[in-house]
């Protein structure tokens, strides 16, 4: 039932970009790995493990509410989804304005979504931290 993930997938991007995380919190399992780039502006710090969140709570608390504390006008844009059976890649990029220069970002990203009984489990993405960084004024 592959279709069925992509689908579901089409409609959390669909929801975040009107402001609705509701779809995504719904096929989120409620021990969900969600993992982010070590170092990524907001993540923390460069440390291995720095990136993941353990729990659907962990992921909207500590990732989704800190959000735009580190980004303003923060869009993932998908262009291509990828059926992978249980999992769906999602390659795109994001776009942003960093708070402390006003600078946009932007980024090419590959998100991972891997299901197991309809539900997401696991999630990782992949992306040019250092264009991010650089928007936020980091001298690299």
């Amino acid at each position: 039932m592959s279709s069925t993930h992509v689908e579901t997938v089409q409609r959390i991007y669909d929801g975040i970009a009107k402001g609705d995380v509701g779809t995504l919190v719904e096929a989120m399992h409620e021990d969900i790995e969600w993992i982010e780039p070590d170092g990524a502006p907001g993540v923390g710090a460069m440390e291995k493990g720095s990136g993941v969140y353990r729990g659907r709570d962990d992921v909207l608390g500590r990732m989704f509410g800190r959000l735009g504390d580190y980004w303003h006008d923060f869009t993932a844009n998908p262009d291509t989804y990828i059926d992978g059976g249980d999992y769906v890649v999602v390659l795109g990029h994001l776009r942003a304005r960093a708070p402390e220069t006003g600078e946009p970002a932007e980024a090419p990203t590959a998100h991972v979504f891997r299901f197991e009984n309809d539900q997401i489990v696991w999630w990782r993405c992949y992306e040019d931290t250092a264009l991010l960084h650089k928007a936020k004024g980091a001298d690299l």
